[in-house]
């Protein structure tokens, strides 16, 4: 008895789980020893044997992952822009922003698990730079738009729209 005053709280609530796990299992043995259900009896013998027509089922094959998870919460950097002039998105729970070279942007999204994305809702800043660098970035949002699917492989993204893919990559952000 002395173990158990001078035991912590912690511990005494570990003793108590064991204790009533072990019980459970020695309830568990006895019930089905003594008062489990009887054994099923066989089905009658079948005059003619079956002809072996079923087909192997697939091997089970972990639940599939949304590929939007992929996508999310990682800043993804635009390739073959101009210098000075980083592109890049950021998906969180249906929102998108970024940087468009110039300006930042914002807008929404939705995907589907088949990997199709749709972008709606684009706003930009109204910040004027370079010609060729707002020429970009009118360019691009314009493309972002038009979004219908996209994959994810490691540190890329291709986003296929309708007029060409944008390829990403991860900036480690």
């Amino acid at each position: 008895m002395e173990f158990w005053n001078n035991a912590s709280t912690g511990m005494k609530i570990l003793i108590v789980v064991v204790v009533i796990a072990a019980l459970v299992g020695v309830y568990a043995l006895v019930s089905g020893a003594f008062g489990g259900s009887p054994a099923p009896t066989p089905p009658p013998a079948a005059t003619e044997a079956p002809a072996a027509t079923a087909t192997p089922l697939p091997a089970p094959t972990e639940a599939p992952v949304d590929p939007s998870e992929a996508l999310e919460g990682k800043t993804w950097v635009l390739l073959n822009t101009l210098p000075d002039a980083e592109i890049t998105a950021t998906f969180v729970r249906g929102k998108i922003a970024g940087s468009a070279g110039c300006n930042d942007y914002t807008g929404s999204y939705q995907t589907s698990s088949d990997a199709t994305i749709r972008i709606s809702d684009l706003k930009g800043g109204r910040k004027a730079c370079d010609q060729a660098i707002m020429d970009q970035e009118n360019a691009y949002l314009s493309t972002l738009a038009t979004a219908v699917s996209f994959q994810v492989q490691g540190d890329q993204l291709v986003i296929n729209t309708a007029a060409a893919p944008l390829q990403y990559r991860t900036s480690g952000k």
